[in-house]
Order: C-alpha cells, then structure tokens, then sequence
C-alpha cells in the first residue's frame, strides 16, 4: 500500500510528510486485564501482585489499544484528513485539487 502511495506522489509531483510519534504507545488505555511477572529480586506485598494499566511498548495489543481511542486520530479528521481504506495509519489531505 506505502509504495503504491509513494509510486503515485512521484509521478503527480506530490510531497509526502511521514513522522513517527515517540511514546505513542504508553498513553493508551487497555479494555483488558493483563498481569506482570515482577523482577528478579522485587517481591510484593502479601496477597498482591502487579496489574498493568496502561500499554508498553512490546505488548502486541499495543497498536490496538492505541487506534481504539487515538486522540491522534481524531486531530486528523477534525483537520480534513481522510483515513485510507484499510490502512488506519495512514492519512490524506486534500488541498484543492491536490493531495
């Protein structure tokens, strides 16, 4: 899907912006109950243990929980962006008769 967008921007002499958005995966809620193995020398109190809270990074339902409730996401679209079909990372801007 990228190259074919990439392939199209460059014979319509279109720019592309690309960025990536660091700790973007640490501030998303999780629906799910998900608990730690604690490390090696950490010992709980009696009767606890560790319930994770939000995402991390690593964690395979990372992505999900962050486009489920993407403020990000939102920003976009309020702008005029539109969402590719089958691809919720990636956005188009219409400008005129540009993208």
């Amino acid at each position: 899907m990228i190259r074919m967008i990439v392939a199209i921007a460059v014979q319509a002499g279109l720019t592309l912006y690309q960025f990536d958005i660091r700790g973007v995966f640490l501030c998303a809620p999780i629906d799910w109950e998900i608990y730690l193995k604690l490390p090696q020398g950490y010992e709980p109190p009696q009767g606890k243990t560790a319930k994770l809270l939000r995402s991390l990074y690593g964690l395979k339902q990372a992505p999900s929980a962050f486009h489920r409730d993407s403020l990000f996401e939102s920003w976009l679209l309020h702008y005029g962006f539109t969402a590719i079909r089958g691809n919720r990372v990636t956005f188009l801007l219409r400008c005129g008769t540009s993208v």
